[in-house]
């Protein structure tokens, strides 16, 4: 069975990246994001898909990676990290 493509209007992507890093990130990977979605309806596909593939290249290591949480003594991938790369 084939998958069935799915569209998802620019200001749901917004809201959905905007979910994940709020308003003031902290976190560089997650402000250059923001800006890069802030543009997002002010630009064509090709300039953002590239722009977010750049970004993507830069920061693959820190989407993809792993936190050691004593407290709950289990690994935690950034879950967030992977769904707001998902939903773009």
């Amino acid at each position: 069975m084939k998958p069935i493509p799915v569209q998802i209007c620019q200001f749901h992507q917004m809201l959905i990246v905007r979910r994940y890093v709020t308003q003031n990130p902290d976190i560089e990977t997650s402000r250059e994001l923001l800006n890069l979605v802030n543009i997002i309806a002010k630009t064509d596909k090709e300039s953002f898909c590239g722009a977010f593939n750049e970004w993507y290249e830069k920061y693959r290591d820190v989407v993809n990676e792993r936190v050691h949480d004593k407290r709950i003594k289990r690994i935690i991938l950034h879950t967030c990290g992977r769904n707001y790369v998902v939903h773009i």
